[in-house]
């Protein structure tokens, strides 16, 4: 497999062999690592020496729970590698180097949507911290804003929409402005990634011209079912978004309603100010007029 035909995918071949089989290491650009006949010993020795190198990497806990293992097997009877139930199918006696890739390329797409997933689930979470502060004393009438709460009892928002409850109890919270723009940006980023810069949402450009390649990456990625993940993260991040600006709306409709108690209460003020002064008069009024 040569690698300029790829771009941004670097492969290793282990310089010593142990049995018949070759051992191979796939490393991508996002940040994927795919071994094919590797111990969990190796892998983990090589993640531990990539690891100084990694930028805005996952948390381990993460990276573990989104793991992918398949097997693969050579099958003397087929004449195209193919995916059959759990395991990838090749052909023996042949150079399989390229349907490696489209294997290993479909499982990176699967991990990093797993990481995506997880990622949300955990903004979901920090976004609940707000819930606590708003049940102190929070007074959200939601009206006709409410039904867009109605559809975030998913799995993964499940923490997110307990803003719901909290939002429909009485009184003055103390939400912090710049933690749901902080969020709000997260959000975005998070979707920014999944929608322009990964290739989730169709088939990478150097499948075009390799159809069986490209059928062989359609029925990994069907596999994995990454479109619908794909489908239904969009959906919850849209879900999250609007519930922050709808926090961030209600937060700033709360400053402008206290702006509006002081002002008046400054022109009460400025009222009995003045009835003071009318009464003082009235009263000097009333002894000059007795003496």
């Amino acid at each position: 497999l040569k690698s300029n035909e790829l771009g941004d995918v670097v492969v290793a071949n282990a310089v010593y062999s142990v049995g018949t089989e070759p051992r191979e290491i796939i490393f991508f650009r996002e940040g994927g690592i795919v071994f094919w006949n590797c111990t969990e010993l190796e892998a983990r020795n090589v993640l531990d020496f990539v690891r100084p190198f990694e930028i805005d990497s996952y948390p381990r806990d993460v990276v573990e729970k989104e793991r992918e293992v398949m097997t693969y097997v050579y099958h003397p009877n087929v004449k195209k590698c193919h995916l059959q139930e759990s395991s990838f199918v090749l052909v023996p006696k042949r150079d399989n180097s390229l349907e490696k890739y489209t294997f290993s390329h479909a499982m990176v797409q699967s991990a990093r949507l797993g990481a995506w997933e997880s990622r949300l689930e955990a903004l979901a979470t920090a976004v609940s911290s707000h819930t606590a502060a708003m049940q102190h004393d929070g007074a959200a009438h939601l009206d006709k804003k409410e039904n867009i709460l109605f559809d975030l009892t998913t799995p993964y928002n499940t923490a997110v929409s307990s803003h719901t409850a909290a939002m429909q109890h009485d009184g003055a919270a103390h939400l912090d402005k710049k933690e749901v723009v902080r969020k709000l940006g997260e959000l975005f980023s998070l979707r920014h990634r999944l929608n322009v810069e990964s290739d989730l949402l169709d088939t990478p450009d150097f499948y075009w011209e390799e159809e069986q390649l490209e059928r062989l990456y359609s029925s990994t990625v069907a596999y994995f079912t990454i479109s619908r993940r794909t489908r239904v993260l969009n959906e919850r991040l849209s879900h999250c978004v609007e519930l922050l600006e709808l926090l961030s709306s209600w937060a700033a409709d709360r400053h402008h309603v206290r702006l509006e108690w002081m002002v008046i209460a400054l022109i009460l003020a400025e009222v009995c100010f003045e009835l003071l002064h009318l009464f003082e008069r009235w009263v000097a009024r009333s002894e000059v007029a007795d003496s």
